[in-house]
């Protein structure tokens, strides 16, 4: 590691906790920390900027970590659309695709799974008031907004 970047323990957090999420939200590996602590060596500030808006700027680990906010954060905030983004952001119409779902409450994890909805998915919405319906394949599924904000998805090409 540079003396730069000892000098800064929530960069270098933040470069693990995003390297992380990204081996297993986007490369769907084990959580294997050896790796994780590699991976996140190499980084430079750039790289690392790139994951987290390719990861919609995550605000936990998959341990359920804070990520500290980066540059590309902030910015993010003022004018980029992100890649990867929650469905509760998604216009009536559009069809999306799960990158994945981040949420606390396993028994809604295993519900959301069971409805077919898992990353990878593609997904329309059909409506967002008074509650969000959502076509998952050839099912129609009405949720609760607190339970789409819990769901990252990434525009369909």
């Amino acid at each position: 590691m540079t003396e730069e970047k000892e000098k800064r323990p929530d960069s270098v957090i933040r470069r693990h906790r995003l390297a992380e999420r990204l081996l297993t939200d986007v490369l769907e590996t084990k959580g294997d920390e050896d790796s994780a602590c590699k991976f996140e060596e190499i980084l430079s500030e750039e790289v690392t900027d790139a994951i987290c808006t390719l990861l919609g700027h995550p605000k936990e680990c998959p341990h359920g970590q804070p990520i500290p906010e980066g540059r590309c954060c902030r910015k993010a905030k003022e004018v980029i659309e992100s890649l990867v983004t929650t469905l509760d952001k998604i216009g009536v119409g559009e069809r999306v695709i799960v990158a994945y779902i981040l949420t606390h409450n396993h028994p809604r994890l295993h519900k959301l799974m069971s409805f077919g909805i898992a990353p990878g998915i593609s997904i329309k919405v059909h409506q967002k008031s008074p509650s969000y319906v959502i076509q998952v394949e050839e099912t129609q599924i009405a949720l609760e907004q607190e339970v789409i904000q819990d769901i990252y998805v990434r525009k369909s090409a």
